[in-house]
């Protein structure tokens, strides 16, 4: 004898009871309401089980999912974490306008045009900015952006456009003590491997006659001779001088060492052309010294953009240095721009064509000059 364990009933052998089906059937006859038959609104699937009903949002999961992000994404921002501005992926802002993608602009600003105008240096401290100089209708602005061993640098400079009341630029030529030190290192560096590669040829050719090392050595100085001058004109031509004296430089240097080693320490059985080397000799140690004095010399840019009224306007110019080892002792000035070589860049010649012009034709003009200087 069985009974059901639900309702009680007495059940013959083997009879189910279907008290529960009845009982379901019953709360949803009088509710209208199934909970084992629930339909969601959004995915619209009924879902129908006997133990369990999960029901499933999908929408709202992305909606709550897209939320913990936005507020992960901003804490990161409030910290300067993952910012392309810290990391130093865009540091030198190459390829942006200052007004209105590095600053905001003002109401009704309009920029009018941008120059590459200036690069800046200081070699002890690693430290390089590109300066960029813009005017619009309203302002004239300087900003330079780059990085040292420190971290980021800037600097920005910039006055409405009716304080200017003048423009002063020099692009000229100037001794660097730093420069002139490293062009004796360099030559001092390149001479020894010349001389390195000079006592490994003679000690490969033990047999007193004229090797292919040695060979090779006079070929070298001719091809060096006809280099230098082919590198002058292409050198000349890109405005790139400062690069081509040192290449110049390393040439002469490793060409010198090796000659003169040749020389000292070398006896020619077959009659090698001796001469020839030792004119190559002293030819390229003259060489080396003029090229060394060129080297100290490095490109000096000064930009003054004065205002009418005793506020100093706009300073693009070199740090002062009081002294041959200053920088030891004084660190870096904040009086003018920070840096101990300010050189002129691509933009630079068309600034000076320009920019006064400009500047008067919008004081005067007003905006009906925007479009004669943005074309």
């Amino acid at each position: 004898m069985a009974f059901c364990t639900k309702c009680g009933r007495k059940l013959e052998e083997g009879e189910i009871c279907h008290c529960q089906d009845n009982a379901v059937n019953q709360s949803t006859a009088n509710n209208g309401f199934d909970p084992y038959s629930v339909k969601s609104e959004k995915s619209g699937v009924t879902q129908t089980e006997n133990d369990v009903v999960i029901n499933i949002d999908t929408d709202k999961i992305k909606e709550n999912i897209s939320g913990v992000k936005d507020n992960i994404v901003g804490a990161l921002d409030k910290i300067g974490a993952g910012s392309s501005e810290e990391d130093g992926t865009d540091v030198y802002e190459r390829g942006k306008l200052i007004v209105p993608e590095c600053i905001s602009a003002n109401d009704g600003e309009v920029p009018i045009k941008q120059y590459n105008f200036a690069k800046l240096r200081t070699r002890f401290m690693f430290a390089k900015a590109e300066g960029r100089l813009q005017v619009t209708n309203k302002r004239v602005l300087f900003r330079a952006t780059g990085r040292s061993i420190m971290g980021r640098t800037t600097l920005h400079e910039e006055f409405e456009i009716n304080e200017i009341a003048g423009v002063e630029i020099r692009n000229k030529y100037d001794f660097s003590f730093l420069s002139l030190l490293g062009g004796l290192l360099l030559t001092a560096l390149c001479g020894a491997i010349g001389v390195g590669a000079a006592i490994l040829a003679m000690r490969a050719n033990s047999s007193g006659a004229i090797s292919f090392f040695e060979i090779l050595a006079v070929i070298y100085n001719l091809l060096v001779f006809g280099l230098c001058v082919a590198a002058t004109y292409i050198f000349a031509k890109r405005k790139s001088q400062e690069k081509f004296y040192s290449v110049r430089q390393i040439l002469l240097a490793i060409g010198a060492g090796a000659c003169g080693m040749y020389i000292d320490g070398s006896r020619y059985a077959d009659g090698l052309p001796s001469e020839f080397l030792l004119f190559s000799t002293i030819f390229m140690g003259v060489c080396c010294l003029v090229n060394v004095l060129l080297i100290s010399f490095v490109p000096d840019l000064v930009c003054l953009i004065k205002t009418k009224g005793a506020i100093p306007g706009i300073e693009i110019q070199r740090e002062a240095q009081m002294g041959l080892l200053s920088f030891l002792f004084k660190g870096q000035l904040d009086e003018r721009t920070g840096f101990y070589e300010v050189c002129p860049w691509k933009d630079t010649q068309i600034a000076i064509k320009e920019l006064g012009t400009m500047i008067d034709d919008i004081q005067t003009m007003g905006d009906a000059a925007i479009e004669k200087w943005k074309n």
